[in-house]
């Protein structure tokens, strides 16, 4: 980081994902962790599994954290760029 980005009494950025010294789990683990919920494995049985809580599974399936880690694959950049249709 460089001092002259940093504004007094501002915070500095916080690490996200496998950067931050607190997680468990590696962008690898997010994306497995996706793809075995979309092939029908219960947010329990993959929570036990990567040894995390089913709270951050959840979270990870619904699209609330890890938001930076993205599958690329033709399947999943579809479904990134298709428009949300709004409710009626």
């Amino acid at each position: 980081m460089r001092p002259d980005h940093l504004l007094l009494g501002a915070t500095p950025p916080r690490s996200r994902g496998e950067r931050s010294n607190l997680s468990k789990l590696r962008e690898r683990d997010v994306l497995e962790i996706r793809r075995l919920h979309a092939g029908g494995l219960s947010q329990s049985v993959l929570a036990a599994r990567f040894e995390v809580a089913t709270g951050t599974i959840y979270h990870i399936v619904r699209g609330k954290t890890w938001t930076h880690v993205r599958d690329l694959r033709a399947g999943a950049r579809r479904e990134l760029e298709a428009p949300r249709r709004a409710m009626r």
